[in-house]
């Protein structure tokens, strides 16, 4: 489940020019519905706490977390060392994973 964050303004959605639904502070919607990519993507929601989903293995696991450093905002999601924050990344995924599977994806990433 996603929760909308403090915003100025409500946040209008269309799928296909068709569906038009307007988002408040405090709305919820589910982690499949056709906007939450988006309104993830836009830092828009956070995760509801205590609400994470259960995490892949192995590699379809590093797969995801490749995926998810590419989503995040170096200048607020990284480390000073210039590493991604584990929390950032588990924001995004919307799973807990460990620094190991962070670092084993950061591999990737840089070849």
């Amino acid at each position: 489940m996603l929760v909308f964050k403090k915003m100025k303004r409500p946040w209008k959605f269309a799928y296909l020019g068709i569906d038009v639904r307007e988002f408040r502070e405090g709305d919820k919607i589910d982690d499949d519905d056709e906007a939450a990519e988006l309104a993830l993507e836009l830092d828009l929601v956070r995760r509801e706490k205590g609400r994470a989903k259960e995490a892949p293995e192995g590699d379809e696991l590093i797969d995801a977390v490749v995926g998810a450093i590419a989503k995040l905002d170096p200048a607020r999601d990284f480390t000073r060392d210039g590493i991604p924050s584990v929390e950032a990344l588990e924001g995004v995924l919307g799973f807990n994973i460990s620094a190991e599977a962070r670092d084993e994806a950061l591999e990737r990433v840089n070849g």
